[in-house]
């Protein structure tokens, strides 16, 4: 993996508790030349305000500009968030992911508010185009399991590499998706 962050902010309540702290030095341990930025003016979370206001279920997305799920095993905060988007009544978590990362999700209760959306490619373009990434039928797997676990999955396809053949490999690869896993 090439993740090597600069700086890393702390936002207001993450050091107020044990748990917390630990939480932080997981995500900051891997990564010492990163600067720590003290923003404590800034809260940690405004999922419950907006969600409670609403009224209604409201997404929450984690991984649009990042993998939702490829730093887990160093932080375990899947452990932290999934319960609690679990226990709020209309927040939703909709996790981005290409990883295969998925061990931890089976360990804490979802309630079917954490909603697992991988990005996929058919293994031609996997192959040419995606580097350091798990191969598409380890990402299946995974999604497979996660199903196995009550988890809704979703599956975001962007066919804009111009592959040779491109409408039936498409074709294909999407006809075995909808076979293969339950979106």
């Amino acid at each position: 993996m090439h993740f090597d962050p600069r700086r890393i902010c702390l936002a207001k309540g993450c050091l107020t508790t044990p748990e917390r702290r630990q939480f932080v030095q997981r995500i900051c341990d891997p990564y010492p030349d990163a600067k720590l930025v003290d923003r404590q003016d800034v809260p940690h979370n405004r999922i419950d305000r907006v969600a409670t206001l609403a009224g209604r279920p409201v997404p929450f997305y984690l991984g649009k500009l990042q993998d939702g799920l490829a730093l887990d095993p160093l932080t375990d905060y899947s452990t932290a968030l999934v319960p609690f988007f679990a226990r709020h009544p209309y927040a939703r978590q909709v996790i981005f992911t290409k990883s295969t990362n998925v061990e931890r999700l089976f360990e804490v209760e979802h309630a079917g508010h954490a909603i697992l959306t991988w990005s996929l490619n058919p293994p031609e373009v996997v192959r040419d185009f995606e580097n350091n990434v798990p191969p598409v039928e380890e990402r299946l797997a995974a999604m497979r399991r996660c199903a196995a676990h009550g988890y809704p999955l979703r599956a975001v396809l962007m066919p804009i590499i111009p592959v040779e053949d491109r409408e039936s490999v498409y074709e294909g690869f999407l006809r075995r998706l909808l076979a293969e896993v339950p979106l």
